[in-house]
């Protein structure tokens, strides 16, 4: 359910900056029973995966105004560092000639993040916030896609992507695999639980987010629309392909051994050949010796 930028819902991670609470000593909270809101889209989403919760998690509904506070980031909270790293993000991007002029990478994340996004799951916190308070169909599809991500946390362990030792490809494959994975999944529950009243529903709404969305965005630069939307739009085949080899199997196995390249994605076939990035860099080197 593209909004947009990126999908109604976002798995937080990497560029987007999110202000979380603190967590316990024994880590994140959770609840001993799921929202009775949430409790049948939780369960749709352990049939279709084919995997159980560990635990249920805490899902907030959230006013426009506190889930613009929880998906952005205040400027003054930015350290020099980082700052820095993004204006020299920004004059690789100008030298590239995918951007041009005055570029505030800060400013446009935090659009993305806020008026891009429905919902997001935080694997830091292990907690789905969403916008707004009153369920709608669209709201359904979109929390959805968000247990997913939960699941996928509990089971194969999200915050993997944050590791020090893992590179951008690593990263970007990595999440789109996760993106594909919930997509999938939200799709589904569209084309199995909507009646064709509620279809009929979901699309006006989803026809009004979309126009917010983009009016919401209008000032972001089309490179990183282009960025936010690829884990989504190249994650998607990518999982198809691993259901059509080994079904929810095929698609585990990929979370415990995940893609290690873009190319991956771009070309699925690489992954279950087993190639890998060592074996790319020694074809260029044969290559190169010839």
């Amino acid at each position: 359910m593209a909004l947009g930028i990126v999908t109604a819902g976002l798995l937080v991670l990497g560029a987007v900056a999110v202000a979380t609470g603190a967590l316990g000593d024994d880590g994140p909270s959770h609840p001993d029973d799921w929202d009775p809101r949430v409790a049948d889209l939780a369960a749709f989403v352990e049939a279709e995966r084919g995997l159980v919760f560990d635990h249920p998690v805490h899902v907030d509904f959230l006013s426009p105004a506190d889930y613009s506070a929880e998906t952005t980031e205040d400027d003054g909270g930015v350290a020099d560092g980082e700052r820095e790293e993004l204006d020299r993000y920004a004059a690789e991007l100008r030298a590239l000639g995918v951007a041009s002029g005055e570029l505030d990478l800060f400013a446009a994340f935090n659009q993305v993040a806020d008026g891009g996004t429905l919902a997001f799951y935080d694997p830091t916190d292990q907690r789905v916030r969403v916008r707004g308070t009153e369920m709608t169909v669209g709201l359904e599809v979109t929390i959805v896609h968000e247990l997913t991500h939960a699941l996928q946390d509990q089971r194969f362990d999200l915050e993997r992507l944050y590791a020090s030792d893992l590179d951008s490809g690593a990263s970007a494959a990595f999440r789109g695999l996760a993106e594909g994975d919930a997509v999938r999944i939200e799709e589904a529950y569209t084309a199995d639980k909507l009646t064709e009243t509620e279809r009929t529903a979901y699309d006006e709404e989803f026809a009004g987010e979309l126009a917010d969305s983009q009016l919401a965005t209008a000032d972001v630069p089309p490179f990183l629309s282009a960025t936010f939307s690829a884990p989504y739009a190249l994650g998607q085949p990518f999982v198809t392909m691993l259901l059509g080899q080994d079904g929810n199997d095929g698609v585990d196995d990929a979370f415990e051994s995940p893609p290690d390249t873009e190319e991956h994605l771009f070309d699925p076939t690489s992954f279950l050949a087993g190639e890998t990035v060592a074996d790319d860099l020694q074809l260029g080197f044969e290559e190169d010796d010839d």
